[in-house]
């Protein structure tokens, strides 16, 4: 065995000379024989013996068990009792040092050999057991996961992940809870339930999820893995809690998506690398005409009903799988024989190690879409037709979006080229004359206002070649289902010709008939007798073109119009000629180019002195362009009723008296649920305005929107299903003329919007509580401009500065110039910083700072960079760490001190417990016996004893452990050197476990 270094206190000077004796007999180094405590107190401080043996009663005010407890806390030396007093207040006190020993004098020598070397072993495997208890605790405190013991269905611990996860610091908040308060109420019961099934049978605990509170009743969702420990002597249960309320959320989300695939209008396929159909969703279905259960693992050529099988190959699979993208055109062949052109993007499917797994296919049937193009270019050739034959020009302006076309021939009015002239307002409104401009913008504006049906008006605008023509404008606006104008249609007819002679034409009979040849509309005189006396050319044009006939002077005019009846024209003129007055009125025919409408006006010719009407004047103006213009409106309007319907909005419209004139689906349906009745036109809108918002105030707002005002109002209502935040829209509603004769009412449920305006309020008052609060220094600093923003209370008390001086400190000054690894703190620094931006996002390490006062500190420092709005803040949390670091260098320097111990003794040292199992062993420091840890851990007594020898050896352990005895046992045993005598000394290290020092004595029975 090896020397142990020993320090007597003992005031009996005889009896110290015979200690010292005893030592030196038993091969013992003595470094010190102290009469006073406080004298071996001051020894320790400069060397540290390995056992003290320590009397009780000593002289002064300190004894040897008060010494006793000064030394242990301090310097945590076993201390072995010498006193010949055994009253029990004396062995109680000396019980709670906990000392490794306790002699009763007059002492004996092989005794004390004994109980020193015990002491000595205790102690070593004592600290060995605080070491890894302390790492355990610091593997489950430092662990990511929640860890909680349970002990009676009560909290007895919960490291710092865990006080996070339920929303605290403090862990007095937690400890001595039930931990079925924390458990959503319908599976508190099953958990506490296993939780007990557990203690009693020994069972593994697993819950996959299980919904969690947490002091602020929010709620998680985790994964809870279990098991049975000791515990403070007690059987205790340790939950490993693991978050996943992320992990759901992103499965749901997962889901959604799916769902969101499966139910896309357009196809969705996914074909792996072999080319044959992995998945498809609802929209591939219909466009092939098939079901997942047919086509899932056939060849794509199949699906796309493709003959050639290298077509998919060479075209499809082998592009995609190179150039990573693929557009295709191609034609199915559906049911019925009835061709679909369908449009396919290819692109390849790849994992998250950027391999290529497989490739997905977009489908999109475009045969619906190219038919409506083909009509509608049909539709545009016919317009561009109609403006290419016609006199008049075409334009189309959007009101919103403020763009416009005007056709080729508006263009060639003007001298220009169509490539010359944009297609922009501007190029119109630059090129009016400057007396026109105001008069033309009243006119259209009036025109919008609805102040009147449609306009017509001349003007003045610039030619290529730099003089003005006269132009007349017409155009009609286009209205939505509110009234509201969101286009302009009409024409441009150069009338250049028309107002250079209107000044002419009593004085000059030709230029007259110039004028009324060149007139845009079809002018026919008819006399008395029905008969026709005179035409212009756009008449001759009408009648050969649309209406299909020659006309003739002396040809009856109901024979060449046949949409107006002979009994209905005899009528009309004689109206006009009676009242004198001019009749106007609409029909229309059908032609071979469609339907033709014609505005016909019939007003009568005066001759004579007495200006007496004995004729008439027809005239006709094709409005077929401004009729398709108007059912285009009816059309567009009948598309947006739909839209209206299935608006989740509620819209109500009510005459200016409150009732209702119309509602939508959305708006029938909440009144019906939260009214239990059904709204119908006429209803009075009060008797649905909510009780929060109440009648009267209501009817302010009504008031409000009648005058012209648009009332926006936000406020808080119960439902059945809880409360809700509306947003709620009044405004009035007017005609053409601008007079408001409806008001419309619509509501948007905002709960949403408002539910995270005051979980983000929420999240901001945690964020100051913890940053203001928290123990860690805190700094916010620009990540930009490497400027401190902000800093909390316990950034002052650490460093020493206010947070005034801390604004104007380049950071670099709170850290020395070298760090402990010998790195210049300003290089290591940026390298840190530079880790972070690169990805590193949350990069924690050590660092030395330095205080105000000069002093420096050793610092764990966790760094992230925040994105808020376009700004960058990098977060440095600051934990001093200079007491832990004491710590770790003194545990550092213990664990040495005891390696080399258990190396210098020259026994075998095994810790077996109460069945005979061999839990832990270390072998003799000279390696004679050459054993191995594996072929001794985890063997039983039976693997090396039989028999007698075997019940024996299982006595002396259970002596050991139940009376706390030291036990002896001789045997011998066949070693690696061959049969040997060997001497087993067992203590007890607790209830199960005792612990055995074996030495050799071969030699001493063989003399």
């Amino acid at each position: 065995m090896k020397a142990k270094r020993i320090l007597i206190v003992e005031d009996d000077k005889m009896l110290s000379t015979i200690y010292k004796m005893f030592l030196n007999d038993l091969g013992h180094e003595l470094i010190g024989i102290y009469s006073n405590a406080n004298e071996a107190i001051h020894k320790c401080e400069n060397e540290l013996p390995d056992v003290i043996l320590m009397d009780i009663l000593l002289p002064g005010e300190t004894d040897g068990i008060t010494a006793a407890n000064i030394i242990q806390e301090k310097y945590d030396v076993p201390i072995i009792f010498v006193s010949s007093i055994t009253d029990e207040k004396t062995i109680q006190r000396a019980v709670c040092t906990k000392s490794y020993g306790f002699l009763v004098k007059p002492i004996d020598k092989t005794e004390l050999g004994i109980l020193i070397e015990l002491a000595y072993s205790k102690h070593k495997f004592d600290k060995e057991i605080k070491i890894k208890e302390y790492r355990y605790r610091k593997l489950i405190e430092d662990s990511h996961n929640a860890v909680l013991l349970i002990t009676n269905n009560q909290i007895e611990y919960i490291n710092i992940s865990g006080l996070k996860l339920f929303g605290t610091i403090h862990i007095e908040n937690m400890l001595d809870k039930p931990i079925a308060q924390y458990i959503e109420d319908e599976n508190a019961t099953a958990f506490t339930n296993s939780l007990e099934d557990a203690i009693v049978k020994d069972n593994k605990i697993y819950f996959e999820n299980i919904k969690f509170k947490t002091i602020a009743n929010d709620y998680f969702w985790a994964k809870i893995s279990g098991s049975v420990i000791n515990y403070k002597n007690q059987k205790t249960i340790q939950l490993v809690v693991k978050d996943v309320t992320e992990e759901l959320k992103t499965k749901n989300i997962s889901s959604e998506q799916d769902n969101i695939i499966d139910n896309i209008y357009d196809g969705i396929l996914t074909i792996n690398l072999a080319g044959k159909i992995k998945h498809l969703n609802k929209g591939a279905e219909k466009i092939f005409e098939t079901s997942k259960e047919n086509v899932i693992g056939r060849n794509l050529n199949e699906v796309f009903k493709l003959s050639d099988s290298v077509f998919v190959n060479e075209k499809i699979l082998e592009p995609v799988l190179e150039k990573g993208f693929l557009e295709l055109k191609l034609d199915f062949n559906g049911k019925n024989g009835f061709k679909k052109v369908i449009q396919h993007t290819f692109s390849t499917l790849k994992n998250e190690n950027k391999q290529v797994i497989g490739i997905v296919c977009y489908s999109k049937d475009l045969t619906e879409n190219l038919l409506i193009e083909k009509k509608l270019k049909e539709s545009e050739e016919k317009i561009e037709m109609l403006s290419l034959t016609s006199n008049d020009a075409y334009w189309d302006w959007e009101i919103k979006t403020n763009k416009v076309y005007f056709s080729p021939k508006f263009k060639e009015m003007l001298g220009y080229e169509e490539h010359e002239l944009e297609n922009n307002i501007l190029e119109w409104e630059s090129r009016l004359e400057q007396n026109d401009r105001n008069r033309v913008s009243e006119i259209i504006e009036e025109h919008l206002q609805g102040k009147i049906p449609f306009y017509s008006i001349d003007y003045q605008i610039k030619h290529k070649d730099g003089s003005y023509r006269w132009f007349t404008e017409r155009g009609l606006a286009m209205k939505n289902e509110l009234g509201k104008p969101y286009r302009i249609v009409g024409t441009f007819s150069d009338v250049t010709t028309y107002k250079q002679t209107q000044g002419i034409v009593n004085t000059n009979n030709a230029n007259l008939q110039a004028i009324f040849d060149s007139n845009k509309e079809a002018i026919i005189f008819i006399d008395s007798h029905y008969k026709v006396i005179d035409f212009n050319k756009k008449a001759i044009e009408y009648a050969k073109k649309i209406i299909q006939k020659n006309i003739s002077k002396g040809q009856k005019i109901f024979e060449l119009l046949d949409f107006i009846s002979e009994s209905e024209s005899k009528e009309l003129f004689q109206n006009t000629i009676k009242a004198g007055v001019s009749h106007n009125l609409e029909r229309s025919f059908e032609t071979d180019l469609g339907t033709v409408f014609f505005e016909l006006t019939i007003y009568p010719v005066n001759e004579g002195d007495n200006y007496s009407a004995n004729r008439f004047c027809l005239s006709l103006f094709d409005i077929t362009t401004q009729k398709n213009i108007e059912y285009e409106l009816i059309e567009t309007k009948a598309e947006l009723k739909p839209l209206f319907e299935s608006s989740i909005q509620r819209f109500y419209l009510c005459d200016l008296n409150y009732n209702l004139v119309a509602f939508n689906k959305a708006a029938k349906e909440i009144i019906r649920e939260e009214f239990n009745r059904l709204i119908k036109k006429g209803d009075n809108i009060l008797d649905y305005v909510p009780k929060e918002v109440g009648s009267n105030n209501f009817k302010d707002k009504f008031e409000a929107a009648k005058k012209g005002e648009h009332i926006v109002f936000k406020e808080k209502t119960s439902h059945k299903s809880g409360a809700k935040w509306l947003e709620t829209h009044v405004e009035p509603i007017s005609n053409e003329k601008g007079e408001i004769i409806r008001v419309l009412i619509w509501t948007l449920d905002i709960t949403k919007e408002k539910m995270a305006e005051k979980a983000l309020l929420d999240s901001q008052k945690k964020y100051y509580s913890l940053f203001s609060e928290a123990s860690d220094a805190i700094l916010m600093i620009n990540d930009d401009l490497d400027i401190l923003v902000d800093c909390n209370e316990s950034a002052t008390k650490i460093f020493g500065y206010t947070k005034d001086e801390f604004r104007n400190l380049k950071l670099i000054q709170l850290s020395p110039e070298i760090q402990s690894s010998g790195k210049v703190s300003l290089e290591l620094r940026n390298q840190r910083i530079d880790s972070v931006k690169k990805g590193n996002r949350n990069h924690t390490f050590q660092w030395i700072y330095k205080r105000k006062n000069g002093e420096t500190f050793d610092a764990e420092v966790s760094l992230s960079v925040v994105k808020i709005g376009d700004t960058n803040f990098r977060y440095a949390i600051i934990r001093d760490i200079t007491e832990r670091k004491n710590i770790e260098n003194k545990l550092q320097l213990s664990e040495q001190r005891n390696r080399s111990l258990i190396q210098a003794i020259p026994d075998l040292i095994f810790v077996i417990d109460k069945n005979g199992n061999y839990r832990d062993f270390f072998s003799d420091n000279q390696k004679i016996y050459d054993v191995s840890d594996e072929s001794i851990i985890g063997k039983n007594l039976t693997d090396f004893f039989t028999g007698a020898k075997l019940e024996e050896f299982k006595a002396c352990i259970s002596m050991a452990t139940n009376s706390g005895k030291l036990q002896m046992i001789e045997y011998q045993l066949n070693s690696s050197i061959g049969l040997r005598w060997f001497e087993a000394r067992l203590t007890a290290l607790n209830n199960d476990e005792v612990f055995c020092l074996v030495r050799d004595i071969n030699e001493r029975k063989q003399n």
